[in-house]
């Protein structure tokens, strides 16, 4: 017989009424026997910079074992509320020791709470959730609902000291972890919205780090800028990645298996990366100011052809002008990389050509048997 009857027990419980607009800091819990709603908003303000909801659930330490249960029901009521309000960011904290003890000691006649805070979890990919714990010994608890909701403790990442919250009913500084998630793959400039094309890249790389061993450890720290999906040279299609020039080297190390297994989770699709890089104008006549020859238009397009190509280099080059005054460029690339880059050869082409407005050649010089 189960410890508890969660659905019935949540049913009879009141609803916290809150208001959905301008909300920061939602405090719900169980306090003194009952449920604390809206009450204990006492102060607003960007909380991470990002106008999250912070989820309290406050309990007394006194309370009898069974309040535990109105302590779970409130911050399964607080995620409900964060996602029906549309809220990206939530703050989930408890500091009611029998809900640690149940965590601790009881936690496999307690499946329902881990079940249904999985499907929350599950049901918004973009919420973004921290949990913040109260400095005490005793309070494990919101960690540890973490830990059954995601099923790992390796997904909690990123330890760091917010800011004081102060409520009615706590003030308090707290340790919080924040959970990665595929949001935090791609960084666009300006805040730029990703599109739902760049959320699927960056939901592909988010899995890779998680489910691929040999990747994870490298992955944890990249990022991407921006996807694009091109159409190239008959029925194929490639997929061209921009990731930070301050990341180039990092990528470098990967670059071979990452895109290998990009194409596998896009299947008939080849998987190219470049660097971010921007070209600047050039000065105005007169101007003392130089533009930096890394940012011309020549020395950018040539940056592409290089790092499209990788890990293959360059070793030769030649251009061929036509009789009607136009040009093509071939570029000859090293032998030693054949296996990785020869099945993208038409590829190369056609999103260089797409990218820059350039005709180019890519082969393999012939060498003497």
């Amino acid at each position: 017989m189960p410890l508890f009857d969660l659905r019935k027990l949540n049913a009879s419980l009141p609803v916290p009424s809150v208001p959905k607009s301008s909300i920061e800091v939602l405090v719900v819990g169980a306090k003194d026997d009952f449920i604390v709603d809206a009450e204990g908003l006492t102060e607003t303000g960007r909380f991470y910079g990002v106008s999250p909801v912070c989820v309290e659930g406050v309990a007394h330490d006194m309370m009898l074992d069974i309040s535990w249960e109105k302590e779970a029901i409130a911050i399964l009521r607080g995620l409900i509320f964060t996602i029906d309000a549309g809220l990206l960011s939530t703050v989930l904290e408890s500091d009611t020791k029998s809900v640690v003890e149940m965590i601790n000691s009881k936690i496999t006649s307690c499946a329902d709470i881990g079940s249904v805070i999985s499907d929350i979890v599950t049901h918004s990919t973009h919420l973004h959730i921290c949990i913040s714990l109260v400095p005490r010994n005793a309070n494990k608890a919101t960690h540890a609902l973490a830990k059954i909701a995601l099923g790992t403790s390796s997904a909690l990442q990123c330890l760091h000291r917010p800011p004081y919250i102060k409520t009615a009913a706590a003030c308090f500084a707290s340790w919080s972890v924040k959970m990665y998630t595929a949001k935090k793959k791609i960084q666009k400039d300006h805040d730029a919205e990703p599109t739902e094309f760049e959320e699927t890249v960056a939901q592909a790389f988010f899995d890779l780090e998680n489910t691929n061993q040999e990747l994870k450890s490298d992955l944890k720290d990249l990022y991407i800028n921006q996807a694009i999906q091109m159409d190239v040279a008959g029925n194929r299609k490639a997929i061209v990645i921009y990731v930070p020039f301050r990341l180039r080297n990092a990528y470098g190390k990967v670059h071979v298996r990452l895109a290998r297994e990009l194409e596998k989770k896009f299947s008939g699709k080849d998987v190219i990366l470049i660097c971010t890089r921007r070209i600047v104008r050039p000065p105005k006549k007169g101007s003392a100011v130089q533009r930096p020859r890394t940012r011309t238009l020549t020395a950018v397009h040539d940056a592409i052809l290089e790092d499209m190509v990788f890990p293959a280099q360059i070793v030769g080059k030649r251009v061929r002008y036509r009789l009607d005054g136009s040009k093509i460029v071939k570029i000859f690339l090293d032998p030693k990389e054949r296996n990785n880059t020869e099945y993208k050869l038409e590829t190369f082409s056609g999103v260089y050509r797409k990218i820059t407005g350039k005709d180019v050649v890519f082969e393999f010089p012939i060498t003497d048997a």
